[in-house]
């Protein structure tokens, strides 16, 4: 490899590292990779220094820009006799990264040239930041006369605006009204939120709480947050499809309709030329390495959905977005924590046994320290209460897997409570949580299997109690969440959820394992013993089919569960899972 920062920039995001990086959690794994990318980073800049020797030129350089930046950083917000402000805050950043990215060349010998040549030998995601940096310099250049200390070092002319590689702009003026109407119509659809039919006896004749707030909630969609850059995001995944289907603009200016445009083979014609030319252009990131084109796709996927349009473009949509040819490490973010629970059970089937009975294993744990409770030290009853608290947690995981938004602010009582017990003998108890409050705005509604109201009806019978307790200096009542905060009012903290979660996990010996990987966890147990209901599984996270089958059904999901249907049929040889097709 080249010692170049772009040239370790372009190798370092195809690096399969999982497994190597050691870390308690994931995150801290994914943390260990990254300080060591940086420090090949920052040797390549020091071997690149060195390699230059050090000339009176390279000395006459190093000189100005310590003077250029030690004048900025004295008069970056100040203000002169009038009240302005000499230089914005911070601006001595911008000179910092000037002088680390053209340390060799004297300040007042920078030409254009010599910034573009820079600026295309950069990694992607550091240029910006260097174009904003040339604009400052600039802003210096052209403001002279306010800066008499530095008035010599100062190029003599202003270096920018520089190129880019952007396309030029769609011009949508340039359509004709018809295309237009349609485009603000179907842009107006996506963004409009459904508005909510409400019962006109207004629930006088007594129906089930439960079924009344199911029955308001149906074919109602949560409004778009801020409509203005949705609008702007659905314009330009729109402008991307144009550009790369029609290359010379004047065919696109044709078009009649919106629908003409947003078609099967638009987005595959697309698709494929933007593919072609990552790989072709040195200066563009390739598309495995970027995020760009999932985004754009994620965009036209749900304006073609939200408006109905043909199933063939929704096809094409999801089939561009999986395809291993554009498939993106950053869209493989799910994969990399699979992976790390595939490894786990490929070094120990056993861990499969230990997951399914943690919950009680934890609860057991917790009563044999609560029968003590008197006898226990402060931090001894701490460890219980989290232990206790780990194994509602994991009950709930393995039941009905939620995100650790949906965990922490669970509430049990209230006009509203989440999460209800068993109204009698026979029934069980039910989960049902608005979709205002769910990542994907999609209500979870559901029974929960007695082995897991018996482990959460321990914590609110034994546990919370004594939680509530050891928290009363701290004023919080018995309020309507199933893990109260230390603040009156307020849940239990993010940070307080995962001490206690990875209390219970360590115990069990599953050191690593995140209360988000067990949706991971959940869905791979259930394909291993159900392959092929991924629209099971997207009812069981909360997700879309598509986006489910894309993850599990291809890859590191696919021999996940194809390895955890081993695990289990070694357990138990009766299922007879192994070898079956989807």
């Amino acid at each position: 490899m080249a010692a170049e920062e772009k040239a370790w920039a372009d190798l370092s995001v195809k690096i399969v590292w999982a497994g190597h990086f050691k870390g308690r959690t994931q995150q801290a794994a994914v943390r260990a990779f990254e300080a060591w990318r940086g420090k090949i980073t920052a040797a390549i800049k020091r071997a690149r220094a060195q390699a230059g020797g050090a000339s009176d030129s390279s000395n006459d350089a190093s000189r100005a820009w310590g003077l250029i930046f030690g004048y900025v950083k004295e008069v970056e917000n100040t203000y002169n006799a009038a009240g302005i402000r000499v230089l914005p805050n911070m601006a001595s950043l911008s000179i910092s990264n000037l002088r680390a990215r053209l340390q060799e060349h004297t300040p007042v010998n920078l030409s254009t040239e010599i910034v573009e040549a820079t600026l295309l030998a950069l990694p992607s995601d550091k240029a910006a930041t260097f174009r904003r940096s040339i604009r400052f310099l600039d802003r210096l250049i052209a403001e002279r006369d306010k800066h008499a200390p530095i008035t010599q070092l100062l190029p003599k002319r202003p270096l920018g605006p520089l190129r880019t590689l952007r396309d030029a702009p769609i011009v949508w003026s340039q359509f004709p009204d018809s295309f237009q109407n349609s485009l603000a119509r179907m842009i107006d659809f996506a963004v409009r939120g459904h508005t909510p039919s409400y019962d006109p006896l207004e629930d006088r004749l007594g129906a089930d709480p439960l079924a009344s707030r199911r029955a308001a909630r149906k074919n109602r969609r949560k409004p778009v947050r801020n409509p203005d850059v949705a609008r702007k995001s659905y314009k330009a995944a729109l402008s991307w499809l144009a550009r790369h289907r029609y290359p010379d603009r004047e065919t696109a200016y044709l078009l009649s309709d919106v629908s003409h445009l947003l078609t099967a083979d638009t987005v595959n014609i697309a698709v494929a030329r933007y593919v072609t030319r990552t790989k072709e252009d040195a200066v563009l990131i390739d598309v495995q390495g970027t995020s760009s084109l999932g985004s754009y796709l994620a965009t036209l996927s749900t304006l073609a959905r939200t408006n109905q349009l043909d199933e063939t473009v929704l096809h094409a949509i999801e089939d561009a977005r999986w395809n291993r040819e554009t498939w993106s490490p950053y869209a493989n973010e799910m994969s990399a924590e699979r992976e790390v629970f595939v490894k786990k059970i490929d070094r120990d089937p056993e861990i499969i046994r230990i997951i399914l009975k943690g919950p009680r294993t934890l609860m057991q744990e917790a009563q044999r320290d609560f029968q003590k409770w008197d006898q226990l030290s402060s931090h001894a009853r701490a460890r219980t209460l989290h232990i206790s608290m780990a194994a509602a947690v994991l009950a709930l995981q393995l039941a009905r897997p939620l995100r650790t938004k949906n965990i922490n602010q669970l509430t049990i009582s209230g006009t509203a409570p989440q999460l209800t017990a068993p109204r009698g003998k026979g029934t069980q108890a039910w989960l049902d949580i608005s979709r205002a409050t769910v990542k994907n705005s999609r209500n979870i509604e559901s029974a929960l299997p007695g082995s897991t109201w018996e482990v959460l009806s321990f914590w609110m019978d034994h546990g919370r109690p004594q939680w509530l307790e050891m928290h009363a200096d701290s004023k919080i009542t018995n309020d309507i969440y199933l893990f109260p905060g230390s603040i009156e009012g307020q849940p239990i903290s993010r940070q307080t959820l995962n001490t206690a979660w990875n209390h219970g996990v360590s115990y069990l010996g599953l050191t690593g394992m995140t209360p988000h990987m067990m949706r991971h966890v959940a869905a791979t147990m259930f394909l291993a013993r159900h392959p092929g209901q991924y629209g099971v599984v997207a009812d069981l996270l909360g997700d879309r089919p598509e986006t489910i089958e894309a993850f599990y059904a291809r890859g590191a999901g696919h021999a996940a569960a194809q390895l955890f249907a081993e695990a289990l049929e070694e357990l138990d040889p009766n299922l007879k899972l192994r070898g079956r097709k989807n």
